[in-house]
């Protein structure tokens, strides 16, 4: 099983299922489509695809699904986490991916439900 870490500001749109894909900087795929991934605070996720992606091909189709109300928020928010990239390595990837609600709660510890 794989984990993704999101911060806690991206729960609540991951939940309501405003969030469905993240925007990551590695340099190979660290999960794959069909893969369960436990998420610290929010349970786990189902992945539907990972694929790499030109950082300038976003639109803003892409910032709506990443939970965004626009591009220009998305890039902004992007930079802030990924300020330096320049030479590292990496590549870009996008990953969606859908909030597995029916077990939503955390390895070992039984949830109430709600």
């Amino acid at each position: 099983m794989g984990i993704l870490l999101f911060q806690k500001q991206f729960h609540e749109a991951i939940r309501l299922g405003q969030k469905r894909t993240t925007v990551r900087r590695w340099a190979t795929a660290r999960v794959r489509a069909g893969q369960r991934v436990f998420t610290p605070g929010l349970g786990y996720l189902r992945v539907e695809s990972i694929e790499r992606i030109r950082i300038t091909s976003l639109n803003q189709q892409d910032a709506r699904a990443d939970g965004f109300a626009t591009l220009r928020k998305m890039r902004e928010t992007i930079r802030a986490m990924y300020p330096d990239t320049r030479g590292d390595g990496k590549m870009w990837w996008r990953v969606t991916f859908v909030w597995d609600k029916e077990h939503r709660d955390t390895p070992g510890v039984k949830q109430s439900e709600t």
